[in-house]
């Protein structure tokens, strides 16, 4: 009869053992093919992106040569004459010139900066824009000599980001990245600057507009008096 029993425990023993390992092998199983699901969903999804951002540089490149087009025009434009050549009497002096054209090239730029996908390149191209416009304070800032130096050294330094994004690079090299720092610090002075010009403007109107009040009536008293003297 004990002998019976240990049977039976032994038998249920080993059904149990093998019913947990049989329960191990499902679950082993379930778990790696749920793993290789997610592994196959993740490269999936890489090559998606992938595909996209391949699509969309595709699409943006003729957007990123039209930029980089301009900043060899703007390059060009700030650039000394070269001494190799004839001088051009009708070249006009760039502190006359640039304001005026710079409105015209302003907004084209901004259209094509927008059509780049990267976030990160449009905000380097646009600190660059932005710089580009405001040189002749940059120059005032100390960021270079003259106007047409801070335009020329600004507009080389988009040139670079530009040509960057068109090799496919994504990842600025480490000089480029801290010309790129430099610009937005001196970008920074200068809202700064203009921002403080801004507030005593604010502060001196005021006391300007109650001086004009009391000068009015004085000046407009003036000629009475002397009229009404002169008919005594």
């Amino acid at each position: 009869m004990d002998l019976a029993a240990v049977a039976i425990d032994t038998q249920l023993i080993g059904a149990f053992l093998g019913a947990m390992l049989t329960l191990a092998g499902v679950v082993t199983v379930e778990l790696l093919r749920s793993r290789r699901e997610r592994i196959a969903r993740a490269e999936a999804r890489a090559h998606r992106e992938e595909d996209r951002e391949r699509e969309l540089w595709e699409i943006s490149r003729p957007a990123a040569d039209a930029v980089r087009e301009r900043f060899i025009a703007i390059v060009r434009s700030a650039s000394p004459p070269n001494p190799y050549e004839p001088p051009d009497p009708n070249r006009p002096d760039f502190e006359d010139w640039f304001p005026e054209s710079w409105e015209d090239v302003d907004p084209l730029l901004e259209r094509d900066i927008a059509l780049i996908p990267s976030a990160q390149f449009r905000s380097h191209l646009t600190v660059v824009r932005e710089c580009i416009g405001m040189a002749f304070a940059l120059q005032q800032a100390g960021y270079e000599r003259s106007q047409s130096e801070a335009v020329r050294r600004a507009g080389r330094t988009g040139l670079e980001v530009v040509s960057a994004w068109l090799r496919g690079e994504r990842v600025l090299a480490e000089d480029l990245a801290r010309e790129l720092d430099v610009l937005r610090q001196h970008r920074k002075e200068v809202h700064e600057r203009w921002a403080d010009e801004d507030r005593l403007r604010v502060a001196y109107e005021p006391e300007q507009l109650v001086q004009a009040e009391t000068e009015r009536p004085s000046r407009e008293r003036g000629p009475r008096a002397t009229r009404e003297s002169h008919d005594q």
